[in-house]
């Protein structure tokens, strides 16, 4: 994760809301992920937060009123407008959303704003009554319409003590919306993603179940970087470890038979279903009623469940399902049965180890097609997913 941004310039403007202490956080978002980072503030963004904190925290001179060079190389706005990859403007007040949508360059942010050909990103953060305004409003649809990105306000209590729409987006929320401007994959793109994540619980009785140490974290990396690549992503799983990005979809399950019912309506065709989730093979035939007390002892008889996988039968839905093993001598035969029994046009044979085990931070897989077998070797789950996601689009 730490070079998920390396070599990305990105340039955050500052405008004057309360919320642009927060701004600090996101230039230490953009930073641990090896993101190079400029700041432009307004004059009114420096009456909240001093230039001096943003300035130590990216390692680059802040651009405001009355600093501007002109010699060399110096910070200026189109200097800084030209550089970056990305902009993006958080907090953006009202005052400087509509000036935008309209085209105003009547300080340095904005003409900054003007000159920059790169994509834009505007995080609104205000007051409610003026948030919702038709004039507001009206501009930010004018911005959308040019290909300016809309970061949504969130409701909380905002600082004027109104409880409303309004409050910046969270800091992670912000990052992750940059981040999939820059890394969006033109194979990715667009596409239509399911995965299902965690393990699945069947129930014994009303109180205990079977299930098993899935910890949801490598489905939960692989949602991330899917959506990061550009793909639009439903997560069905019963743990998500992640706070992940709100446009990822994500749909609650508990049992192998509510997985197969949220992944079978969330799948469509010429889509993608990754089988992340390690779903149960048995449940109990009986679900008894109450809690059975230990005094009466408990004897239970197993049936299998629906085979998710191999109940996904939309012609043009490709299956990439996920095995874990721990007989390394055994596991390929299975891996390679999983691929014809179940109509996957991959497995990812995870064989379990010390180092890889359910819980952990990292994993290894081979992934394997019709004819060909690919090792990923043992790394984190985050880079794991790129990894992963790279050999499939190279295919």
């Amino acid at each position: 994760m730490n070079t998920l941004l390396e070599e990305k310039n990105i340039l955050l403007c500052v405008s004057g809301g309360i919320a642009g202490y927060k701004s600090l956080e996101l230039v230490r978002f953009f930073k641990k992920r090896g993101a190079k980072v400029r700041v432009v503030m307004s004059k009114e963004a420096e009456r909240f937060v001093g230039a001096l904190s943003f300035e130590a925290l990216s390692n680059e001179v802040v651009l405001k009123e009355g600093s501007e060079s002109w010699a060399g190389n110096g910070a200026n706005h189109i200097s800084y407008s030209t550089w970056a990859d990305v902009c993006v403007i958080a907090p953006c007040t009202i005052n400087t959303l509509c000036k935008f949508a309209y085209g105003i360059a009547d300080n340095l942010l904005l003409s900054t704003l003007l000159a920059c050909s790169c994509p834009i990103l505007i995080a609104p953060s205000a007051n409610t009554a003026m948030y919702l305004s038709p004039q507001a409003q009206e501009a930010m649809r004018k911005l959308e319409s040019r290909g300016v990105r809309l970061i949504s306000a969130r409701e909380d209590l905002l600082a004027c003590g109104v409880e409303g729409v309004g409050a910046m987006a969270e800091i992670e929320e912000i990052g992750y919306e940059v981040a999939r401007v820059l890394l969006t994959q033109s194979f990715w793109s667009g596409k239509e993603v399911v995965l299902s994540g965690g393990g699945s619980s069947e129930n014994i009785d009303e109180v205990r179940c079977i299930g098993n140490h899935s910890s949801g974290l490598q489905a939960s990396y692989l949602a991330l970087a899917l959506y990061l690549r550009g793909a639009n992503v439903t997560l069905v799983a019963s743990k998500t470890p992640l706070k992940l990005p709100s446009s990822i979809i994500l749909k609650n399950a508990t049992s192998t038979q509510d997985f197969y019912t949220q992944i079978r309506q969330s799948t469509k065709e010429g889509g993608y279903y990754f089988g992340v989730g390690a779903l149960s093979d048995f449940k109990p035939k009986v679900e008894l009623e109450g809690k059975v007390k230990k005094t009466q002892g408990l004897s239970v008889e197993f049936v299998p469940t629906i085979d998710v996988l191999a109940s996904l039968k939309l012609p043009s839905l490709t299956k990439i399902g996920f095995k874990a093993e721990k007989d390394p001598n055994k596991a390929r035969g299975y891996a390679r049965a999983m691929l014809k029994e179940k109509g996957c046009k991959y497995v990812c044979l995870n064989i379990l180890t010390e180092n890889n085990a359910f819980g952990s931070s990292q994993n290894s897989l081979l992934l394997l097609s019709q004819d060909k077998e690919r090792e990923l070797p043992l790394q984190d789950k985050f880079s794991l997913s790129f990894a992963l996601l790279e050999m499939i689009a190279n295919d």
